[in-house]
């Protein structure tokens, strides 16, 4: 690892920034041991909640609506960014 490259671990997901950032999102298994998911997506209004039209936000992939990601990260630089 270069002086100017630095290492980045998966995060909880509670300390995700809910700002419309696209970080990378970690999903568990469904049975518990593993990790089998991951994928690209970020904190966003959903709908206006059926019972008092309050905003509703949840996090969103390319594949649709996901409630229950574990663990993110921020995306890695781009090779332009280098």
């Amino acid at each position: 690892m270069s002086s100017t490259e630095q290492r980045i671990d998966w995060q909880p997901i509670e300390t995700a920034p809910k700002d419309g950032t696209t970080l990378l999102l970690l999903y568990p298994h469904p049975d518990g041991y593993e990790y089998s998911e991951v994928a690209f997506g970020s904190w966003e209004f959903i709908e206006p909640s059926e019972w008092d039209s309050e905003p509703v936000f949840g996090w969103k992939t390319p594949s649709g609506i996901d409630d229950d990601p574990s663990f993110w990260m921020p995306l890695p630089p781009s090779h332009e960014a280098r």
